[in-house]
């Protein structure tokens, strides 16, 4: 058996099922002797139930043991491990592996109930692989422990715990740096780098268009006095040029009475 047991695994529990009572309906109409329809029907029960009892509580419990061993490593190492997450590990090791054997154990007691009462010759078959069952799914799960054990000797050869500790405090590190830099260019942010530039930065654009238009202002208020210093100065020019007249139709007089 596999050591994950999901959902993906139904369909094909099913389409065993179906195989399984097809081949009966056939040998049934070919005459064929297969036994009786209680016999299949209690062999693909048994099926489905030793299916998920060498299944299920025995992922939980290697798993916690996997679990308990990593943490062993870690403790040996010096790198910290909450001591809660260890003690419920060890307690649902515990736990499983009880309801691991005590369920092989009740299995292999009902399916030989049912072969002693008659009710069905497959029971005792059944029976004696549910027993066999409670030995062979641990010794595959040992083979399975071994393996993985020496591929994370390799990994940790390879990848030491220290290294990964140190590159995960780095990455926390500099992933810290890039949250604030995100929250500094988040414009969405009141207080945020980004905003308080973008607002002064309005600001700067709103004053220097005042300063344009004061400055078109300046422009044409310094353009308006220019005429009208130009206009005076012409008046001015025309006043002096007309006293100029006057004075020398005046110094002309005064020559005229001199000569007289």
């Amino acid at each position: 058996m596999s050591n994950n047991y999901s959902s993906s695994s139904i369909p094909y529990l099913f389409g065993i099922s179906a195989m399984l009572i097809v081949v009966y309906v056939v040998l049934t109409v070919l005459h064929i002797p297969a036994g009786t329809m209680i016999d299949w029907i209690t062999g693909i029960l048994a099926f489905w139930w030793l299916t998920g009892i060498t299944t299920l509580p025995w992922n939980m419990y290697f798993t916690a043991k996997d679990l308990l061993d990593d943490a062993a490593i870690s403790e040996r190492k010096g790198i910290a491990i909450d001591q809660e997450d260890v003690a419920y590990a060890k307690k649902k090791s515990t736990l499983f592996l009880r309801i691991a054997i005590v369920l092989h154990i009740l299995s292999a007691a009902a399916l030989y109930l049912l072969a002693f009462f008659e009710i069905s010759s497959i029971g005792y078959f059944a029976a004696i692989i549910a027993a066999a069952l409670t030995f062979v799914r641990p010794s595959y799960r040992l083979y399975d422990y071994v393996i993985e054990r020496l591929q994370n000797m390799q990994r940790n050869i390879l990848y030491p715990r220290d290294d990964v500790s140190e590159l995960r405090s780095d990455i926390l590190v500099q992933q810290k740096r890039v949250d604030e830099l995100v929250a500094m260019l988040n414009r969405k942010v009141g207080d945020s780098w980004i905003s308080q530039t973008t607002t002064e930065l309005q600001k700067v654009i709103t004053q220097g268009a005042k300063m344009r238009e004061d400055l078109e202002q300046l422009n044409s208020s310094n353009e308006k006095a220019h005429a009208d210093l130009s206009t005076k100065t012409q008046q001015e020019i025309a006043k002096l040029s007309e006293d100029a007249q006057f004075l020398n139709q005046a110094r002309e007089v005064i020559q005229f009475f001199k000569n007289a």
